[in-house]
């Protein structure tokens, strides 16, 4: 009987152990799997507000961009491009486009 009170103390100590580190493996896990998920939402937060961004200001130059492509025609070379109000529209488009890329 000794023996066997013995066995039961020793297994007790181990068994409180192992439930304590199941425990922590358990938490880890699901502060892993909460922790992606948080850095996923934050990703798409921050590439909605840039699209967004990117979209209200390509919305504020559209209305040149497609007067200088009605007007394409009379316009020849860069140097007559730039005499224009059309040639910063151009960059800014190009900005915008190299900012979102």
């Amino acid at each position: 009987m000794e023996i066997l009170n013995e066995w039961f103390k020793n297994h007790e100590a181990l068994s409180s152990v192992l439930s304590t580190l199941l425990i922590g493996l358990i938490a880890l896990g699901v502060t892993w799997i909460y922790s992606a998920k948080a850095k996923k939402i934050s990703e798409d937060e921050i590439f909605y507000n840039l699209y967004s961004k990117f979209n209200e200001r390509y919305d504020e130059i559209n209305d040149d961009l497609a007067e200088l492509f009605i007007r394409k025609d009379q316009i020849k070379t860069i140097e007559e491009l730039k005499a224009t109000h059309y040639y910063n529209i151009v960059i800014d488009f190009f900005n915008i486009c190299a900012e979102e890329h």
